[in-house]
């Protein structure tokens, strides 16, 4: 059974290559109608979501973020996706492997907070219908024109603790490169790029609701 919609990958590759400094490509209608369900049904009924605060600062402006996170690390039909991606984009993928992936539902996000994931590349996907956004011009992904390097420890370029946001605010040198909340939209980009989920607005009332985002980490 496919799990993704058709389309042509090439041309995802090509676009990839040319969106230097941001180095991303959004991939709409990722997922099948019939996948795209089972796996939100999936995530929202998994038994590992755990609630989780995170305290930022940015330029003067405080916030916390409220979260649930969750590794779910026993669902197949997560590694059926990524291993058909991988297939898909065999250029890109040579020599990778997914080595990590996450889930995060999150109803309201007070502010900016750029950080890298680790591994080489990350695929974003989102997963809540797009009637519970109630702000559809923002919930999305924000990317920096900033990369780690090579010498940065995972505290630099992932924690505030280490100096990740000023680092970023040191070093932009144009606005970042927005890309808006929608339903089944994935972004691929490269893992080395700063990047930031923008303001998200939210139904905060019951799971099922929030924004639900799953992320694929692919590495050597």
């Amino acid at each position: 059974m496919a799990h993704l919609v058709k389309r042509d990958w090439t041309t995802v590759e090509e676009t990839l290559k040319r969106s230097s400094p941001f180095n991303f490509v959004v991939l709409d209608d990722f997922l099948t109608l019939d996948t795209l369900t089972r796996l939100r049904a999936e995530l929202i009924a998994h038994q590992g979501w755990k609630n989780r605060e995170i305290s930022h600062e940015n330029d003067g402006a405080h916030w916390v973020i409220q979260q649930q996170f969750n590794d779910c690390s026993d669902l197949a039909l997560i590694e059926e996706i990524a291993l058909e991606t991988q297939g898909m984009l065999s250029t890109m993928f040579t020599g990778k492997n997914l080595v990590n992936y996450w889930a995060i539902l999150c109803s309201r996000n007070e502010g900016i907070f750029p950080h890298c994931d680790g591994g080489d590349v990350s695929l974003n996907l989102w997963l809540t219908p797009d009637q519970f956004n109630e702000d559809p011009s923002n919930g999305g992904l924000l990317l920096f024109d900033v990369k780690r390097t090579g010498q940065m420890s995972h505290v630099e370029y992932a924690s505030e603790r280490g100096g990740c946001v000023r680092y970023v605010n040191s070093m932009t040198k144009e606005k970042p490169a927005r890309i808006p909340y929608r339903c089944n939209r994935a972004v691929l980009f490269d893992a080395w790029t700063f990047h930031a989920t923008d303001i998200a607005r939210f139904s905060n009332d019951t799971p099922d609701k929030a924004r639900l985002n799953l992320t694929f980490s692919f590495d050597v």
